[in-house]
């Protein structure tokens, strides 16, 4: 078979169509990282069911994460009691759990530190007035699944374990030391609504500011 030599006027058509492949793979599934705010997240999250990921309830026993998945989804939000920058976030994050509750969102406050004793988180629970029912991460199995490592941060899951939101409460802490006097947006709460809102799964993240915690 005779291969057909091409003509140079046609590598611009050729690098033309080339690109529009490429775009076209971008929008399948290949997204580009962002320098930073809400930007799609690459990181693709594991399966809830079937996951074997399980973490510890205030009564000792092992509980299987998908148990605290609702119709909706789920929202984990990761705090130690010694963290002043998660503490602050307390508030937010019950009323957003009053609120958004009911529109089919699970929600577990996720004690991230191994070392905090059942009394210690109980003493804490009572002293901010928490009724999100909590857990102890106490192997970091969780953590690593979905790349949380700070105290606050959220993950936000939707039924299948597609990434809802990830990162920070709100913006008031720019960065350790750095602080607005309230918060200009609230990057959870925006997120979630528009997830309930439209039903898709946003996959957006920020970068928590708070306290580093080891998995």
């Amino acid at each position: 078979m005779t291969r057909r030599s091409r003509n140079p006027q046609e590598y611009p058509k050729l690098r033309r169509r080339l690109g529009v492949l490429l775009q076209v793979a971008g929008f399948a599934g290949v997204v580009l990282p962002f320098a930073s705010g809400c930007a799609p997240s690459s990181t693709a999250t594991p399966s809830l069911v079937g996951s074997g990921l399980d973490w510890v309830d205030l009564q000792g026993g092992r509980r299987p994460l998908v148990e605290s998945v609702g119709e909706r989804g789920v929202v984990l939000v990761y705090l130690s009691i010694d963290c002043p920058i998660a503490n602050r976030c307390l508030p937010e994050i019950e009323a957003l759990a009053e609120r958004l509750g009911p529109r089919g969102l699970k929600w577990a406050w996720v004690y991230a530190q191994g070392r905090e004793t059942r009394d210690d988180i109980l003493r804490h629970r009572a002293e901010y007035g928490l009724k999100v029912p909590a857990f102890q991460d106490v192997n970091g199995s969780v953590a690593r699944a979905f790349r949380v490592n700070h105290t606050p941060e959220a993950v936000a899951l939707d039924r299948r374990g597609r990434l809802i939101y990830r990162g920070r409460i709100n913006d008031q802490f720019q960065r350790l030391g750095v602080s607005r006097p309230e918060a200009t947006r609230h990057d959870l709460a925006e997120a979630l609504d528009e997830y309930l809102n439209t039903g898709a799964p946003l996959a957006l993240e920020t970068a928590a500011v708070g306290c580093r915690f080891r998995q």
